[in-house]
């Protein structure tokens, strides 16, 4: 018997810079943007905005995915405001002890959305997914291998001043401190110049961000069950830094298939809240449909 379908909240928060006049008007436009405009029938640009999926539990709200842009417009389907990244990455971690060891596998790919009449071209780059391998990364896994992926883009882009989303399933609390260059993302590194963190859940939630997430976090599970069985990888582990005690091993493996490319421009959620605030925090204004 299947499960009943958690009914899902979508809530968008736009926030107001210090001084910017009050909308007039908090409306969507047929193709799910949110507009604000003030008296005269001119756009306000909100100083930063978030979008996130979520469903009740006993313990509260499980936040699905979430993504915050300072500086930009929203839509209800989240669709329009990842399409603006110049680059797009989604990356998952596993982790278990395999015969006295601690080996962790990282999954991860880079991937695209193109706008085409009103919905969305979705693809992975190359069909590739790539993998970073490490024995005895016992802290922060997780944020060790986002940091390497986001130092790699940069160091390949060094000559572009990009725009750069990375999707990732942890820290969701630290996320914007992050992204903000206010806390590191492993030991005393920021994250790199040009590069946001967005969060989506593997465990569950509907939208691509969320599909991306649970491909990873498959094949970097698949890639620990084959450590387990005792086959090593085909290059060997090196030392991460020359004195650190972590090992590293990377490849890639091709082949990746997409079978549905085409994105409608929809939010699949049951309940809808706009809600707009000033910079201070301050409730102006809530929309519900």
């Amino acid at each position: 018997m299947k499960s009943k379908p958690k009914e899902t909240t979508l809530e968008i928060i736009l926030e107001l810079a210090e001084g910017r006049p009050r909308p007039a008007t908090l409306t969507i436009d047929p193709i799910g943007n949110v507009i604000l405009l003030d008296e005269e029938g001119k756009s306000i640009e909100p100083a930063s905005t978030s979008r996130s999926m979520s469903y009740e539990r006993q313990k509260g709200p499980k936040i699905q995915s979430r993504t915050r842009f300072v500086g930009n417009a929203v839509s209800l389907s989240g669709l329009r405001e990842l399409a603006k990244f110049d680059l797009l990455f989604a990356i998952d971690t596993n982790t278990r002890a395999i015969n006295g060891r601690f080996i962790s596998v990282s999954a991860f790919v880079q991937w695209s959305l193109h706008e085409k009449s009103g919905e969305f071209d979705f693809s992975i780059e190359q069909d590739i997914v790539g993998f970073y391998e490490f024995e005895n990364a016992y802290d922060n896994a997780e944020g060790l291998a986002a940091f390497l992926l986001a130092s790699d883009i940069a160091r390949g882009e060094s000559r572009k001043k990009l725009n750069v989303g990375l999707v990732t399933d942890s820290s969701l609390g630290a996320h914007d401190k992050i992204s903000e260059r206010m806390r590191p993302i492993y030991g005393l590194h920021p994250l790199p110049n040009g590069c946001s963190l967005i969060y989506a859940s593997s465990d569950t939630g509907r939208e691509i961000t969320n599909v991306l997430m649970r491909f990873c976090d498959k094949e970097a599970a698949r890639k620990l069950k084959i450590r387990a069985l005792g086959i090593p990888p085909d290059i060997p582990y090196r030392r991460l830094h020359k004195r650190s005690s972590v090992s590293i091993v990377e490849y890639m493996q091709t082949g990746v298939e997409v079978t549905n490319s085409r994105l409608p421009s929809t939010y699949s959620a049951r309940n809808a809240t706009l809600n707009l605030y000033t910079e201070g925090n301050v409730l102006l204004d809530s929309l519900h449909f």
